[in-house]
């Protein structure tokens, strides 16, 4: 049995759905899968791990609803441009 490390985590904030109220709302034009790819190449700066060393991603939603989480953490590693031999 091969040995598992968490190397890190990250987390983002939540769009508030206040798309007319973008004062309110920073994150209102984003879809999540969009923000979660913009964190694992930060992850991966901030723990010296290489994309190619990445053998699973795993990721968490605390509300994941319709189009919110449709595809849970695959999406975002295609988007961050990691190896295809990545696990999600």
């Amino acid at each position: 049995m091969q040995e598992a490390v968490i190397a890190g985590y990250l987390r983002t904030a939540q769009s508030q759905s206040r798309p007319n109220d973008p004062g309110r709302d920073l994150f209102h034009k984003l879809r999540g899968d969009d923000l979660l790819s913009k964190l694992l190449p930060e992850l991966l700066k901030r723990t010296g791990v290489k994309a190619d060393e990445v053998e699973d991603c795993i990721t968490g939603a605390a509300i994941g609803v319709s189009e919110n989480f449709t595809y849970g953490g695959r999406l975002p590693v295609f988007l961050s441009d990691f190896p295809n031999t990545v696990a999600a």
